[in-house]
Parts: structure tokens; sequence; C-alpha cells
């Protein structure tokens, strides 16, 4: 499990369950995603974990209609949270599959 859940800053590689099942290895990589850069660091992203795979969802309660009216820095700061969650899962040679889901 993720070492200080309080501070992500604090997440080590020797922290990662390596031998462990992927449900402590999933909130591990999660820890480094919500390192990622999001505007205004609106962090609008939430985690699904379910049966050896995640779902990065868009909170749209945390979205900025006067700056952001289409949501398009919103989709990209979540794509930003995926891209550190590929990596992090690399590093640890865990294999990743992306699908996009459309909106509904």
């Amino acid at each position: 499990m993720i070492q200080n859940a309080t501070s992500p800053w604090s997440i080590t590689a020797e922290g990662f369950p390596e031998n462990g099942p992927v449900y402590d290895q999933i909130p591990f990589l999660i820890g480094y995603a919500v390192l990622g850069l999001s505007d205004h660091n609106t962090q609008p992203w939430l985690f699904r974990v379910s049966d050896g795979y995640l779902e990065v969802i868009a909170d749209r309660t945390r979205a900025l209609p006067v700056v952001d009216p289409q949501d398009r820095a919103l989709e990209i700061s979540c794509g930003a949270a995926i891209g550190l969650l590929e990596v992090a899962a690399r590093r640890f040679s865990l294999k990743t599959a992306l699908t996009i889901y459309p909106e509904g």
C-alpha cells in the first residue's frame, strides 16, 4: 500500500509491493498519478479500482466553466495522471493497456 497516504511526495520505489497482489500494486501507482499536473491545481480525476484494473474518471464537479468552458484543460489534466500511471507501471515492469471511453 501507499506508505504515507497523507503525503504522496514521500512515495519511494522501495515501497512498491513487487510480489504483492495487483490490488496492492494499483493503489501504490495511484500515489504517483495524483502528482500529475492539473489546470489551476484542480486535480479533476477520480480513480476506481476494480478486479485487476483501474479506471481514471474525469471529475466534472471540479470543472472551471469560466476559464475552461469546454473542459479541455480538465481532460488534459486527466491525461497527465494517466501518463504518470503508465510511466510508474513501466518502472515496475507492469504492462498496461489503455482504453478511452467516450462521454456517457
